[in-house]
């Protein structure tokens, strides 16, 4: 039913944001499963999953009704750092470009940007009316009862917060034709310099002695549906290789639940069984990066 593929596509999205996942990616495994009755399939999970993103205050804002949504609240919402309260202080605030007035219907540029509080803060550029932007607050003044007031701010990449601030600020969300689209369509200039398939065929597993990560900027976990990688990659025009190759599209081809009970693992499963897994490594390799 709608109302359970809309629960299942929140739970991918709340592991997301638990295991402070940078990006998402969903792509057509070319199943034939994808546009039945003229219904996309990928593209109702990006939608959820990006509308979860989205702090509250800025979805009438950025998020046309749809259809897809139509079962939104039955959703458990991410409370992520930057999902702030009205009354919440914080130096830096998700935000979406206004008009000045709502007289000047014809403004195509804007300095003015609602951050969620009843007053809009001024940004030091103009910028298209509707695009959303963070902000991070350098001018405050005195409002009523004491409180301190947003008046002014500049607009910085989020990417900033996460390499500099070490604070997680949300995943971004992508929709790709095919697998080979994942690689190829990489946001991150170098694309993907580690990449991990999941496998229940996996070569390795997270349970090896020597199993660790080797150095990275940017890496990718990988997962299949029901029929695995292996399926995508046979389905997939694009690629060059078979699904028995699968593994050498990989720098590791791991299996991240060795004995399992279950013949399959749901794909929402698998991944915040990886996520769980894996989040050691990480860490291990972000303490050793910053020593």
């Amino acid at each position: 039913s709608k109302e359970l593929k809309t629960v299942l596509a929140g739970q991918i999205a709340r592991s997301a944001c638990i295991y402070n996942v940078d990006e998402i990616v969903v792509y057509d495994d070319k199943m034939g499963r994808s546009h039945e009755s003229g219904w996309n399939s990928n593209e109702f999970m990006a939608r959820i999953i990006q509308y979860m993103e989205t702090p509250q205050y800025l979805r009438k804002h950025l998020i046309p009704l749809h259809h897809d949504l139509k079962f939104a609240g039955l959703l458990s919402p991410l409370d992520a750092p930057h999902h702030l309260r009205m009354d919440e202080p914080s130096p830096f605030r998700e935000g979406v470009v206004v008009k000045e007035s709502e007289r000047r219907d014809k403004d195509a540029l804007s300095k003015w940007v609602y951050i969620g509080l009843r007053k809009n803060i001024k940004i030091d550029r103009e910028l298209p009316v509707g695009m959303r932007l963070t902000v991070h607050i350098t001018k405050e003044a005195k409002g009523k009862f004491s409180k301190r007031r947003p008046t002014e701010g500049v607009p910085l990449p989020p990417s900033k917060l996460r390499e500099e601030k070490g604070l997680y600020w949300g995943y971004a969300t992508r929709v790709a034709s095919s697998i080979n689209d994942v690689f190829e369509k990489s946001p991150y200039e170098g694309g993907y310099d580690l990449t991990l398939g999941t496998s229940e065929r996996g070569n390795v597993t997270v349970d090896d002695e020597k199993f660790d990560l080797p150095h990275f900027k940017h890496a990718m976990v990988v997962f299949g549906g029901v029929q695995g990688i292996e399926a995508s990659i046979d389905n997939d025009e694009g690629m060059h290789l078979s699904g028995s190759e699968a593994h050498t599209l990989f720098n590791l081809w791991v299996n991240i639940c060795p004995n399992q009970g279950s013949r399959t693992i749901r794909t929402e499963e698998a991944v915040s069984i990886a996520l769980a897994r894996l989040q050691p490594f990480f860490n291990a390799f972000t303490i050793r990066e910053h020593k």
